[in-house]
This record gives structure tokens, sequence and C-alpha cells, in this order.
């Protein structure tokens, strides 16, 4: 029976799970985006309008998308997210970083993406295992489950009888 329970509440559980992997690789782009852009400022150390357009978008939605994800997963908010868009606050800013604070802004970024990839590889994970456990393995468990228990009792139910004749 625990079975059957197990495969209902995976199956309730699937789209869920599905839209968890969905909001860390939004999450993963957004980040990977945001990266994209100020590293190309550090580089070529030029702020170009566009670009601080995005930046800024970003920094206002990155936020926001990291506090979802991390109550969707039911866990406790990281402020990782938050550190990386302050250091990073415009491009006219991060051009003038030391060499320590855009080391800092890259060990930042870095450890909030690392984040997301170990999420999304504990979900994958999660599906893959969902995906290997088929009901129709469930049903013939609870079969012979409940056929093993039917001859335990038949057969404690003659010895019983076996003993008071």
């Amino acid at each position: 029976m625990d079975f059957v329970v197990t495969w209902e509440l995976t199956s309730m559980t699937d789209a869920k799970l599905q839209e968890q992997i969905s909001l860390v690789n939004v999450c993963m782009e957004s980040l990977r985006r945001f990266h994209d852009i100020f590293d190309n400022a550090i580089l070529t150390e030029t702020v170009v309008p566009e670009d601080e357009g995005k930046l800024q978008e970003l920094r206002a939605t990155l936020p926001q998308q990291w506090e979802s994800l991390f109550q969707q997963l039911g866990l406790r908010q990281n402020d990782s997210v938050q550190a990386v868009t302050e250091v990073a606050s415009s491009l006219s800013t991060v051009i003038t970083l030391t060499e320590f604070q855009t080391r800092k802004l890259y060990d930042l970024w870095h450890k909030s993406y690392m984040k997301l990839h170990f999420f999304l590889g504990r979900l994958q994970y999660r599906k893959e295992s969902l995906a290997s456990f088929h009901p129709a393995v469930a049903k013939a468990r609870k079969f012979l489950t409940g056929a093993v228990i039917i001859v335990v009792l038949v057969g404690i139910a003659l010895l019983i009888y076996s003993l008071l004749k």
C-alpha cells in the first residue's frame, strides 16, 4: 500500500518538480546574462548604454527570481545574488572596481551560480528517480505484499487450529 501512495504523491509532485527545474534554469540564464554584461564592461573598460539598461533590468529581476526560487524549494533565503547585484550596481561602478573588489564580484557570482547548479542537479536527480518508478511496479508490489500477508495469516490460522485440536 505504501508504494501506491508513493506513486500517487510523486505523480502529483511531478508538475511541481518540473516547475522548480524551470525556475532554476530561468535564474541561471539571468545570472549568466548578468555576468556577461559586467564581464564585458570589465574586459573592455567601457560602458555601453544598452548594456547598462540590461544590467539595471537584471538587477531588478534577479533578487525577485532568487527569492521565488528559494520559496519554491522551501529553503531559507540566501543573499548571495543580492550581494552580486549590490557590488555591480552599475557598469560605471564595475569598471572602477579595484582588483580585489573585481575578484570579490566574480567570487560572489561564481558561488551563486554554483548554488544554482547544485539545485538543478538535485532536482534533475529527483526527476530521474521519479521517472524510473513505474505504477505497474507499485501495483505488483501491493498485490504481492497482500498475497504474502494472506499466506502468513492462513499459516498462523492453520498452526493455531492444529495446536487446538
